[in-house]
């Protein structure tokens, strides 16, 4: 097989799902990225986060911007 098809599936279908975000929101895909490295750097003096898995998500009801920021691990580096 040319294509592994569930890894390409699912490709497609994140590329989707950021052309909608972004459209929803009114900004381009590069300010979309640049808003998950600025949330990103700003988490990560505070939490480890994995990085590359921030997803953002528009709810219409009601209207809400949402950010999904998976923990790499959790520890006690960022006691108050």
């Amino acid at each position: 097989m040319l294509f592994n098809g569930n890894k390409s599936c699912g490709i497609a279908k994140d590329r989707l799902r950021q052309l909608i975000l972004t459209d929803r929101m009114g900004c381009s895909p590069e300010i979309l990225e640049m808003m998950k490295r600025d949330m990103a750097a700003s988490m990560t003096r505070y939490m480890d986060i994995d990085k590359d898995r921030i997803q953002f998500s528009i709810r219409r009801n009601p209207g809400r911007f949402e950010a999904s920021v998976p923990l790499s691990e959790i520890s006690g580096r960022h006691t108050l």
